[in-house]
């Protein structure tokens, strides 16, 4: 009888502690959507949190705090749940693609394609990039083709940071928050710099490649996405740059990750991205001219460019 008093007691706070975990998680999640996320201020955040803490009870705190995350409307902004260790062993292994590779191309006017990345090494995968650079910089090039078509996000500072000689000095963008607070990213005495301070991936940084590219032709698309918008977004307005392809996505927004009680993870929009002269692109970027051969219509702008 004893043993049967102790059991029902340890699941009883068993069942009391993981309620109360759950509650931890919705409570925070709650608490950073009502204050940090960009468009909390169109919310009924006291209807919100009732019905909330209804679904909670029906169907558990992820259903809960995925309902939060819809409130915001906000198609930046996710839930990721707690991931249960499994081992599924696979035949085939999905190999990523360097941060950046080199394309096919002509002596003069070089290809870069800037690649989805999010990973541990942020100072490896920086490098990465500047090597890239650096070898096709020795090449002298009238033109430089920078290929963001395929990039869907992941981490911007060492695509932004590795790519920087290529970047005028001033302010190249800025986060904007919903109190329209502004956090300027700016190139200074060539550093990148978040907040007038500077970037600790440009330390130590790698050699910087001799001379300067006349111009630069940024393909994107409609898969360029999150990062691989934002990074691109620094270029935009820079007198010697030209954008081709189609319309980006329109993740142009900036988000943090807040880890929660449970394991999961809060991934929430908080600020508008803006470029270089305080414009906000939330529905995507527009190319300069439309193309669905970017590749080639690049090349041949760069050439006419080249051969003036």
């Amino acid at each position: 009888m004893r043993a049967s008093l102790k059991l029902i007691n340890a699941i009883a706070l068993a069942l009391l502690a993981t309620t109360a975990h759950a509650s931890q998680s919705l409570d925070l999640a709650l608490d950073l959507a009502k204050t940090k996320a960009y468009r909390s201020k169109n919310v009924d955040w006291n209807g919100v949190d009732r019905q909330a803490r209804v679904i909670e009870t029906k169907q558990g705190e992820d259903a809960a705090i995925r309902f939060v995350v819809s409130a915001l409307s906000d198609k930046h902004t996710f839930y990721r749940p707690p991931t249960q260790p499994s081992f599924s062993p696979s035949r085939t292994q999905v190999i990523q693609p360097e941060i950046a590779t080199t394309l096919p191309s002509s002596k003069l006017i070089p290809a870069l394609q800037i690649n989805r990345w999010a990973g541990k090494d942020q100072l490896g995968a920086t490098r990465t990039v500047r090597s890239a650079l650096n070898g096709v910089m020795e090449r002298k090039p009238c033109g430089l083709i920078l290929d963001f078509s395929v990039n869907s996000g992941g981490n911007m500072w060492p695509m932004l940071v590795g790519l920087s000689p290529l970047l005028s000095e001033g302010q190249l963008g800025a986060f904007r928050s919903a109190e329209d607070v502004t956090n300027k990213i700016e190139k200074i005495n060539g550093l990148i710099t978040l907040g007038g301070k500077p970037h600790f991936l440009n330390y130590p940084p790698d050699a910087t490649p001799q001379g300067k590219v006349p111009f630069i032709a940024i393909i994107i698309g409609s898969k360029s996405a999150s990062s691989g918008e934002i990074t691109p977004l620094m270029f935009y307005g820079q007198k010697n740059v030209k954008f081709f392809g189609q319309k980006t996505s329109g993740f142009t927004s900036a988000n943090q990750v807040f880890p929660l009680p449970n394991g999961g993870t809060l991934v929430l929009t908080t600020a508008m991205t803006e470029d270089r002269n305080g414009h906000a692109h939330p529905d995507g970027i527009a190319p300069d001219v439309v193309s669905d051969l970017p590749f080639e219509d690049s090349s041949k702008w760069l050439s006419h460019q080249c051969s003036r």
